[in-house]
């Protein structure tokens, strides 16, 4: 992300461990499609979500592969809300390079949209030390009229400004281009090409690339690629028109290590060695040399027969390590047991200080899902406040009490109303609640200085109505520095006071499959809770 809006990235999700703390919520029904050989999942949210916020349509108006096999993606207005795009590929691909091929003009999107050309891995258990594994190519203005419309980075660019580069596309000549990043162990190679090439046929095809070689470089743990079309901070196109963006095709080439190939020994030419001289093969300092022993048949040793248990990754609570194990045998058939780490997780809410009555609350829960994009519950917290009004003496007759009213709402600005007390006697009231003894009290200080200046009497009303309090809590955070982290970006954004409220200690459990014989079989399963579940394991010789 550009470096003043890294921060607008989604946050991570421990899907291994069924428990999510991602603003990606359980109201989605996403689609899959076909795209250059692969499996792709459509992103559908009901709600804002990062990046942006913005609402994702699932719809087949917004995304859909047309006969010729291009992706086509679009921001559109549906009903006066505005949706973007995501797609996100099933397989994590590893090392190698991956070259989007664009039938789009890149360079010309409106300024407040972003393209993004990415890795990212929701679901190793290791994803949030790494960063999630990020890896961008985006095409941007940021909300900005001029300046460069593109950029490379790595993970961190907030942190690491050398992991980033920002640069200029133009492409008046064409629409064809190529967008490329080459991941391998040791380095990330980017590429932008002029025309649809893997290999440039020239140097002037290259219209920009860099090369990151410096620490930091993930492994590819569970990454996939990503693609989205989204509005950032989820303002519309300043023209107000729909974006769409056309892709030709995805292509992946798998990372292949160089060969390292052993020095040749050279063959042994020497022929001056001596020969052995047959005669005077006794050794003569034995004059008597003693028979030998006979030797015992060997009996032919069993191959020894190498026994694997494979261990997952940790889940959070009995409930969730319990669905992993079904899901385990439903999905590969494999039966495994339930093992106890001995380790435990915080898991916390955060919770705000007290709103005045349900409205407020409810309006609080509003704003924080418009500026974060997350749900929320408001609970009662026993506590209410007693409501006030500000009124004026009494004032016989009801002429002298409207020529009052309207020389009192001149003098304070207050809107008030007459009120009869009994017979021909009224007085003045605000319409307005005042929230709590304090407030009331603040109140009366400004008002009673003017009244007091015309001689009037204004004093502070308790009313018969009391009014509940309420917070606002936002569930399900595990770890410390998880929940501080949200902690203070909520604060940031939200100007409230918040709190973290631990709920328990929460045991980690893994799954265990024990006494594989076959080493193939054992890296196949492995392989297989991978791809197909998203769970990282490890294998364990027993013997």
């Amino acid at each position: 992300m550009k470096l003043k809006y890294f921060g607008l990235i989604c946050g991570v999700v421990l899907s291994s461990a069924f428990l999510s703390v991602h603003k990606v919520d359980a109201d989605t029904n996403e689609r899959t499609i076909n795209f250059s050989g692969y499996e792709w999942t459509v992103r559908n949210s009901l709600n804002l979500q990062g990046p942006g916020p913005n609402y994702f349509s699932g719809s087949d108006d917004s995304v859909w592969v047309d006969d010729a096999g291009r992706l086509h993606m679009k921001i559109r207005n549906v009903d006066g809300k505005w949706y973007g795009s995501e797609i996100r590929n099933k397989q994590a691909l590893g090392y190698g390079d991956y070259r989007f091929y664009m039938s789009s003009r890149v360079d010309t999107l409106d300024k407040n949209v972003v393209l993004g050309l990415f890795t990212y891995d929701h679901n190793s258990e290791d994803a949030e030390a790494n960063e999630y594994r990020e890896i961008d190519i985006e095409f941007s203005k940021w909300g900005e009229d001029e300046g460069e419309n593109s950029q490379y980075s790595l993970q961190s660019t907030y942190q690491r400004p050398d992991r980033y580069k920002t640069f200029n596309s133009n492409l008046e000549d064409g629409d064809y281009n190529t967008q490329s990043f080459n991941w391998k162990p040791d380095s990330i190679y980017f590429e932008s090409l002029y025309g649809h090439y893997k290999v440039p046929p020239a140097d002037y095809f290259r219209y920009n690339s860099m090369t990151y070689t410096g620490d930091g470089i993930p492994n590819p743990g569970l990454a996939t690629p990503h693609i989205n079309l989204w509005l950032l901070n989820g303002v519309a196109p300043s023209d107000s028109k729909e974006v769409e963006v056309v892709i030709k095709r995805f292509e992946f080439t798998p990372y292949s290590p160089p060969e390292v190939t052993p020095p040749i020994e050279e063959p042994d030419n020497n022929t001056d060695n001596p020969k052995e001289d047959p005669t005077d093969t006794e050794n003569p300092a034995i004059e008597n040399p003693q028979p030998e022993e006979p030797k015992e048949s060997e009996t032919p040793t069993e191959p020894i027969t190498k026994l694997f248990k494979i261990v997952t990754g940790t889940f959070i609570g009995e409930n969730n390590v319990q669905k992993a194990q079904k899901e385990l045998f439903n999905k590969l058939g494999v039966n495994a047991t339930i093992d106890n780490t001995s380790k435990s997780i915080p898991i916390y809410n955060i919770v705000t200080g007290e709103f005045i009555s349900r409205n407020n609350a409810d309006k609080a829960i509003k704003e924080l899902k418009s500026r974060t994009g997350w749900n929320a519950n408001s609970t009662p917290t026993g506590n209410s406040v007693t409501v006030y009004r500000l009124s004026t003496g009494t004032i016989k007759g009801k002429a002298n009490a409207e020529k009052l009213l309207k020389a009192f709402r001149s003098k304070t600005g207050l809107y008030a109303v007459t009120e009869k007390v009994s017979g021909n006697t009224y007085k003045l009231v605000t319409s307005g609640y005042i929230m709590g003894e304090q407030k009331a009290k603040d109140q009366l200080s400004v008002y009673g200085k003017v009244a007091k200046k015309n001689n009037w009497i204004v004093r502070a009303e308790k009313t018969k109505t009391t009014l509940p309090k309420y917070r606002i809590v936002i569930s399900g955070f595990y770890g410390n520095d998880k929940v501080n982290n949200y902690k203070l970006d909520f604060q940031q954004k939200l100007k409230w006071d918040m709190y973290a409220q631990k709920i328990e200690d929460v045991n980690l459990y893994a799954l265990s499959v024990q006494d594989n014989k076959d080493e193939e079989a054992a890296n196949k399963l492995i392989d297989q809770m991978k791809k197909q579940l998203h769970w990282s394991a490890s294998k364990l010789e027993q013997n």
